[in-house]
């Protein structure tokens, strides 16, 4: 576990469904909802910082330094997103190549690329299920 938490701001939402403790939250089906986030293209908030059930509430970190469970291999700086169960993974941004040629084609790999939102840096390096440190800053690329 890398150096502890340093929680600036946390907001109290009501939880559509399940929360697990340190997995990545998004916002629910009502206004002062929340839900674990599931995809890299929801709004990610926060943080949870309990475990709870449905319908019940459950803080959220919002703002900060926080624990969250890794669900790959990251280091250190990584810019971080959600997987399919609220863990953090490295978010890969679109790339492409720009083609220089005369006869300009476009294909497939240099078309629109899918843009992600980001719930923020990491501060420790870890691999999957471990707990460590985020730098809570959302944001969408």
């Amino acid at each position: 576990m890398s150096q502890g938490p340093n929680i600036l701001l946390t907001k109290n939402f009501r939880a559509d469904s399940a929360v697990t403790k340190y997995r990545i939250i998004t916002k629910g089906t009502a206004e002062d909802d929340a839900a674990q986030a599931s995809a890299a293209t929801q709004p990610l908030y926060g943080i949870a910082q309990e475990t709870v059930a449905d319908n019940a509430m459950v803080d959220v970190a919002l703002s900060g330094i926080s624990y969250v469970e890794y669900g790959g291999t990251v280091t250190q700086g990584d810019t971080l997103t959600t997987d399919a169960s609220g863990r953090a993974v490295v978010a890969t941004r679109h790339t492409h190549t720009e083609n220089t040629a005369a006869a300009y084609t476009q294909n497939a790999t240099t078309g629109a690329g899918s843009s992600v939102y980001t719930i923020g840096i990491a501060m420790a390096n870890g691999v999957i299920s471990d707990i460590a440190t985020v730098l809570i800053q959302p944001s969408f690329s």
